[in-house]
């Protein structure tokens, strides 16, 4: 015959034959998954730390304020386009694939990550833990804090767009990402 044969998981002596030749059916998960991943918008607060060069943080008081960089050493000064990029990099960061189960943080350089926390001005607080490259990609994992509370003029649309967001993006606390 052609076609797919289909097992059900509540009828197991009986199996169906689909005409279709579900191309896109594969043990792979890369073309599957929700390339959705998270956003950590308006960042109040940005801290690094990086295992081998050690730590930095940047800060603003306010969405249009002046960032402030700590530490701060003599003869430097902060780069202003840096700081915004790098707050802007958590804004939309996508999901490449889910790493496989199993896989020691040894194998993922998550044993030694460089972490980023990102407080931002809806009180929510991003963990980004980022292990070693695999092709493009890095392996990762996230965790979200806090409760949100949107302010500003666009305070009820923004509570709107957290609300509908967060569980998808909790529901990857844990988990052993890859993202782009």
């Amino acid at each position: 015959a052609d076609g797919r044969f289909v097992l059900l998981p509540d009828a197991p002596d009986m199996a169906l034959v689909v005409a279709d030749p579900l191309p896109l059916v594969t043990a792979a998960s890369a073309p599957w998954v929700s390339k959705a991943g998270f956003g950590a918008e308006k960042v109040r607060v940005m801290e690094v730390d990086l295992p081998a060069a050690g730590k930095w943080r940047i800060e603003r008081a306010g969405e249009e304020a002046a960032w402030k960089l700590t530490p701060l050493f003599a003869g430097e000064k902060l780069d202003v386009i840096r700081a915004n990029s790098a707050s802007y990099s958590l804004n939309r960061v996508e999901i490449a694939d889910v790493a496989a189960p199993g896989l020691r943080p040894d194998e993922t350089g998550l044993d030694r990550p460089v972490t980023v926390v990102a407080s931002t001005f809806d009180r929510l607080t991003y963990t980004l833990k980022l292990g070693r490259m695999r092709g493009e990609n890095f392996y990762a994992t996230l965790w979200i804090s806090g409760e949100p509370r949107a302010a500003g003029q666009d305070a009820e649309e923004r509570g709107k767009q957290l609300a509908a967001r967060l569980p998808r993006e909790k529901a990857m606390a844990g988990q052993v990402l890859l993202i782009a």
